[in-house]
């Protein structure tokens, strides 16, 4: 009915469920049902949804992308370095595979800086500097990764 289908236009938790309910093997359904759970704030449940999407397509930067964020988030700091070194990675073999170099390199850079920034929050500024080191040939024109660079004292 009319009245039924509206309703799950209501939001976007309502309607990525309903995916979910027709769809439950798609990935892409359970990620964004995950960042819908994020975007209101159910960060345990969102996380559940993105490991589940992350089980159903393990070679999409994007998942541990969303993943490192959320964990970071909640305050879960190695987890999310963890989870974002695995996006990072899967980001350059993409950019090599040369599959969306720039769109990888924005997330590349994106998740670089990030993972430098929780890194150094660890007190962990080798480990950073590495982070950037591998990031800089893929994604060293952002302006944060540059910022970073120079920070930990690394010439671009």
């Amino acid at each position: 009915t009319v009245p039924a289908r509206s309703a799950v236009w209501a939001g976007h938790t309502v309607f990525w469920a309903d995916t979910l309910r027709k769809t439950p093997r798609k990935e892409r359904a359970a990620h964004n049902y995950a960042r819908a759970q994020d975007e209101a704030g159910r960060l345990e449940v969102a996380l559940l949804w993105y490991r589940r999407a992350d089980l159903a397509q393990p070679g999409q930067a994007k998942l541990p992308s969303s993943m490192g964020f959320c964990l970071a988030r909640l305050g879960r700091l190695e987890e999310a370095a963890g989870a974002l070194a695995r996006a990072t990675a899967l980001e350059i073999q993409a950019i090599r595979m040369g599959i969306e170099p720039r769109r990888h390199a924005g997330m590349l850079a994106v998740d670089a800086h990030n993972r430098i920034g929780i890194l150094m929050a660890l007190g962990r500024r080798k480990e950073a500097a590495q982070a950037c080191v591998e990031a800089l040939p893929f994604a060293g024109g952002y302006p944060p990764l540059q910022e970073d660079a120079k920070e930990l004292g690394i010439t671009p």
